[in-house]
Protein backbone atom coordinates (compact mmCIF):
# COMPACT_ATOMS: atom_id res chain seq x y z
CA UNK A 1 0.00 0.00 0.00
CA UNK A 2 2.98 2.74 0.05
CA UNK A 3 5.37 4.85 1.95
CA UNK A 4 2.55 6.88 3.94
CA UNK A 5 0.31 3.33 4.78
CA UNK A 6 3.13 1.41 6.08
CA UNK A 7 4.07 4.09 8.27
CA UNK A 8 0.75 5.32 9.23
CA UNK A 9 0.97 2.31 10.91
CA UNK A 10 2.94 3.20 13.44
CA UNK A 11 2.04 6.90 13.14
CA UNK A 12 -1.28 6.13 14.38
CA UNK A 13 -0.71 4.11 17.38
CA UNK A 14 1.87 6.53 18.82
CA UNK A 15 -0.75 9.29 18.38
CA UNK A 16 -3.15 6.86 20.12
CA UNK A 17 -1.00 5.88 23.06
CA UNK A 18 1.53 8.57 23.14
CA UNK A 19 1.93 11.95 24.86
CA UNK A 20 2.35 15.51 22.83
CA UNK A 21 5.72 16.07 23.63
CA UNK A 22 6.87 12.81 22.69
CA UNK A 23 9.16 12.46 19.89
CA UNK A 24 8.65 10.21 16.48
CA UNK A 25 11.59 9.63 13.79
CA UNK A 26 10.52 8.27 10.28
CA UNK A 27 13.30 6.01 9.13
CA UNK A 28 14.32 4.20 5.79
CA UNK A 29 14.94 0.65 6.02
CA UNK A 30 18.34 1.71 3.65
CA UNK A 31 19.92 4.11 6.01
CA UNK A 32 22.54 4.20 9.17
CA UNK A 33 22.82 6.54 11.35
CA UNK A 34 25.50 7.76 13.18
CA UNK A 35 25.25 6.82 16.95
CA UNK A 36 24.82 11.06 18.19
CA UNK A 37 21.96 11.46 15.35
CA UNK A 38 18.93 11.22 17.95
CA UNK A 39 20.61 13.81 20.71
CA UNK A 40 21.20 16.04 18.14
CA UNK A 41 17.53 16.17 16.73
CA UNK A 42 16.17 16.29 20.31
CA UNK A 43 18.90 18.96 20.58
CA UNK A 44 17.39 20.92 18.13
CA UNK A 45 13.90 20.62 18.81
CA UNK A 46 14.57 22.05 22.39
CA UNK A 47 17.03 24.56 20.93
CA UNK A 48 14.73 26.05 18.27
CA UNK A 49 12.56 29.30 18.97
CA UNK A 50 10.47 28.78 15.90
CA UNK A 51 7.42 26.24 16.02
CA UNK A 52 9.16 23.16 14.56
CA UNK A 53 7.13 20.86 12.79
CA UNK A 54 9.34 18.34 10.60
CA UNK A 55 13.37 18.51 10.60
CA UNK A 56 14.87 16.79 8.19
CA UNK A 57 18.69 15.06 7.71
CA UNK A 58 22.03 16.06 6.46
CA UNK A 59 22.06 12.81 4.45
CA UNK A 60 25.12 11.41 3.04
CA UNK A 61 25.33 8.66 0.15
CA UNK A 62 25.80 5.32 2.34
CA UNK A 63 28.59 4.17 -0.51
CA UNK A 64 30.17 7.62 -0.93
CA UNK A 65 29.80 9.08 2.44
CA UNK A 66 31.85 12.07 2.15
CA UNK A 67 29.09 13.40 -0.26
CA UNK A 68 25.79 14.66 1.11
CA UNK A 69 22.87 13.21 -0.91
CA UNK A 70 20.34 16.38 0.15
CA UNK A 71 19.96 17.67 2.89
CA UNK A 72 16.27 18.92 1.81
CA UNK A 73 13.72 19.77 -0.89
CA UNK A 74 12.72 22.65 -3.11
CA UNK A 75 9.29 23.04 -4.68
CA UNK A 76 9.17 25.22 -7.87
CA UNK A 77 5.64 26.29 -7.86
CA UNK A 78 6.08 27.86 -11.38
CA UNK A 79 6.93 24.66 -13.37
CA UNK A 80 5.62 22.06 -10.21
CA UNK A 81 9.02 20.31 -9.94
CA UNK A 82 10.43 19.00 -6.66
CA UNK A 83 14.33 19.07 -6.59
CA UNK A 84 16.99 17.88 -4.04
CA UNK A 85 19.03 20.60 -2.18
CA UNK A 86 23.12 19.79 -1.27
CA UNK A 87 22.92 17.17 -3.60
CA UNK A 88 26.66 15.88 -4.64
CA UNK A 89 28.21 18.52 -2.38
CA UNK A 90 31.04 18.17 0.16
CA UNK A 91 29.66 16.83 3.40
CA UNK A 92 32.08 19.70 5.21
CA UNK A 93 30.11 22.21 3.70
CA UNK A 94 28.03 24.35 6.82
CA UNK A 95 24.49 24.95 6.83
CA UNK A 96 24.92 28.92 6.10
CA UNK A 97 25.89 27.39 2.77
CA UNK A 98 22.49 25.72 1.57
CA UNK A 99 19.22 27.55 0.90
CA UNK A 100 15.75 26.66 2.95
CA UNK A 101 14.25 23.72 2.54
CA UNK A 102 10.60 23.20 1.26
CA UNK A 103 10.46 19.83 2.76
CA UNK A 104 12.47 17.02 4.17
CA UNK A 105 13.59 14.44 2.56
CA UNK A 106 11.38 11.30 3.37
CA UNK A 107 14.42 8.96 4.13
CA UNK A 108 15.10 10.18 7.60
CA UNK A 109 12.01 13.00 9.13
CA UNK A 110 11.92 14.25 12.87
CA UNK A 111 8.57 15.42 14.38
CA UNK A 112 6.81 15.45 17.55
CA UNK A 113 2.82 13.72 18.71
CA UNK A 114 1.71 17.23 19.21
CA UNK A 115 2.55 18.00 15.50
CA UNK A 116 1.02 14.67 14.08
CA UNK A 117 -2.26 15.50 16.42
CA UNK A 118 -2.53 19.03 14.79
CA UNK A 119 -1.45 18.23 10.98
CA UNK A 120 -2.76 14.47 10.69
CA UNK A 121 -0.23 11.84 9.38
CA UNK A 122 1.36 11.13 6.08
CA UNK A 123 -1.26 10.79 2.95
CA UNK A 124 -1.94 7.81 1.29
CA UNK A 125 -2.81 9.25 -1.74
CA UNK A 126 0.74 8.99 -2.77
CA UNK A 127 2.16 5.25 -2.91
CA UNK A 128 5.74 6.26 -3.08
CA UNK A 129 6.92 10.03 -3.63
CA UNK A 130 5.39 13.45 -2.67
CA UNK A 131 4.38 12.52 0.47
CA UNK A 132 6.78 14.72 2.30
CA UNK A 133 5.86 17.23 0.28
CA UNK A 134 2.66 17.39 1.29
CA UNK A 135 3.27 16.97 4.79
CA UNK A 136 5.04 19.92 4.95
CA UNK A 137 2.36 21.73 2.81
CA UNK A 138 -0.21 21.11 5.47
CA UNK A 139 2.18 21.88 7.94
CA UNK A 140 3.23 25.79 6.82
CA UNK A 141 -1.09 26.32 5.95
CA UNK A 142 -0.68 25.57 10.02
CA UNK A 143 1.75 27.38 10.85
CA UNK A 144 4.12 25.02 11.30
CA UNK A 145 8.28 25.57 10.16
CA UNK A 146 10.41 22.88 8.59
CA UNK A 147 13.95 22.81 8.69
CA UNK A 148 16.90 20.23 9.14
CA UNK A 149 19.33 19.21 11.69
CA UNK A 150 22.87 19.37 10.60
CA UNK A 151 23.96 17.61 13.57
CA UNK A 152 21.68 14.71 12.51
CA UNK A 153 23.51 12.36 10.05
CA UNK A 154 22.15 9.92 8.24
CA UNK A 155 23.65 7.12 5.80
CA UNK A 156 21.20 6.56 2.60
CA UNK A 157 22.13 3.24 0.32
CA UNK A 158 19.22 5.80 -2.00
CA UNK A 159 16.74 3.36 -3.67
CA UNK A 160 17.30 0.41 -1.74
CA UNK A 161 13.27 0.12 -1.15
CA UNK A 162 12.99 0.69 -4.88
CA UNK A 163 16.06 -1.14 -6.60
CA UNK A 164 16.20 2.09 -8.41
CA UNK A 165 20.27 1.93 -7.73
CA UNK A 166 20.41 -1.74 -8.33
CA UNK A 167 23.09 -2.11 -11.18
CA UNK A 168 22.02 -5.22 -12.10
CA UNK A 169 19.16 -4.10 -13.31
CA UNK A 170 19.67 -2.21 -16.80
CA UNK A 171 16.44 -0.26 -16.16
CA UNK A 172 14.02 0.36 -13.42
CA UNK A 173 10.59 2.12 -14.44
CA UNK A 174 8.39 1.70 -11.37
CA UNK A 175 10.13 4.62 -9.36
CA UNK A 176 9.93 6.67 -12.59
CA UNK A 177 6.05 5.95 -13.17
CA UNK A 178 5.58 6.55 -9.22
CA UNK A 179 6.86 9.65 -9.45
CA UNK A 180 5.03 10.52 -12.31
CA UNK A 181 1.69 9.66 -10.85
CA UNK A 182 2.64 11.07 -7.20
CA UNK A 183 3.35 14.80 -8.97
CA UNK A 184 0.03 14.94 -10.82
CA UNK A 185 -1.45 13.84 -7.57
CA UNK A 186 0.11 16.81 -6.01
CA UNK A 187 -0.22 19.41 -8.06
CA UNK A 188 -3.86 18.88 -9.08
CA UNK A 189 -4.51 19.18 -5.06
CA UNK A 190 -2.68 21.96 -4.58
CA UNK A 191 -2.60 23.94 -7.75
CA UNK A 192 -4.09 22.91 -11.20
CA UNK A 193 -2.95 20.77 -13.92
CA UNK A 194 -2.12 23.41 -16.21
CA UNK A 195 -0.32 24.47 -19.29
CA UNK A 196 2.83 24.89 -17.22
CA UNK A 197 2.35 21.11 -15.33
CA UNK A 198 2.27 19.58 -18.72
CA UNK A 199 4.79 21.45 -20.41
CA UNK A 200 7.01 21.00 -17.44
Amino acid sequence: RGFSAGNNIALRNIVKFGQSEDFVWILNNDTVVTKNALTAYIDFYDASDKKLGIAGAKLLYYYKPDLIQAIGGKFNKKWYRSTHIGGNQDKQNPKSTFETIDFPIGASMFTTVKFIREVGDLCEDYFLYFEELDWATRAKIKDWEIDWCEEAIVYHKEGGTTGSTDKKRKTNIFPEIQYFKSRKKFVNKYYQLNFSYYFS
